[in-house]
């Protein structure tokens, strides 16, 4: 066979490879959506609000995946549909899922630090407190986490019933009549290429919420970068 056309054809497998795994992840990600959503319908005097998008700064852009308003709070949801052991915790940058019993490791940005965001930016666009991070692992794979954001599909009902009732029916309708009018439409692929944006300006100590310089900063834990525009924006990065 001519090597040019045994190298088109590789070249074109390999393309198609990399196609079918993005859908597969995609329809896993959307498959465990779905399913936060349904359990999250079933809360008590709650309304369920799904991918709302913000702007966050300039022409950067965040994702919500699921919003729960309710008279116990405003709790605000990213779902993850990772498989393997799932190892991270609160100080954490970077997480850790491993696979194929430890010959596969995978790093991933903190999702309670990328919810973290998600609460700051809702939060100064509504002006309501209570404001909860929530982040549910679908694969209910959460027994080496340490972190008090993170739940299972089976437990996320019972922390947030625990909660006491402060809103009324009434304000949980005006709240989320404010939340839709926030909403913007922009593509998935330009919401892409603002995640990956937004990760850089962090790499570049920038503050991802602000795009102010993150400065060094000394703490009882030890240095960290915090934004320099502290008290008002109270991102921080940790040194790794």
């Amino acid at each position: 066979m001519d090597p040019k056309l045994m190298l088109l054809i590789i070249v074109v497998l390999l393309v198609l490879f990399i196609v079918i795994k993005i859908n597969a992840n995609s329809i896993r990600g959307k498959v465990g959506e779905k399913r936060v959503s349904s359990k999250l319908k079933g809360i008590k005097n709650g309304k369920v609000i799904n991918n709302l998008t913000l702007f966050v700064s300039d022409n950067k852009t965040c994702q919500i995946d699921h919003i729960l308003v309710c008279t116990r709070g405003i709790f605000v949801i990213e779902t993850k549909n990772y498989a393997g052991r799932i190892y991270g915790d609160d100080s954490q940058r970077e997480w850790t899922q491993v696979l194929n019993y430890g010959k596969v490791k995978n790093k991933f940005y903190s999702p309670v630090k990328q919810n973290n965001t998600h609460v700051y930016e809702l939060g100064r666009r509504i002006h309501y407190s209570n404001l909860y991070n929530c982040v549910i692992f679908v694969k209910n794979n959460i027994s080496f986490i340490r972190s008090e954001h993170v739940f299972t599909l089976n437990n996320i009902k019972r922390f947030i019933m625990r909660k006491p009732e402060i809103y009324s029916i009434e304000e949980v309708e005006l709240i989320v009549e404010k939340i839709n009018g926030i909403h913007i439409d922009i593509s998935n692929r330009k919401h892409v290429r603002n995640i990956k944006q937004m990760k850089k300006d962090i790499d570049n100590n920038i503050c991802p919420r602000c795009g102010s310089p993150l400065v060094l900063r000394a703490g009882k834990n030890g240095q960290f970068y915090g934004c320099s525009k502290f008290p008002k924006c109270k991102f921080t990065k940790r040194i790794t």
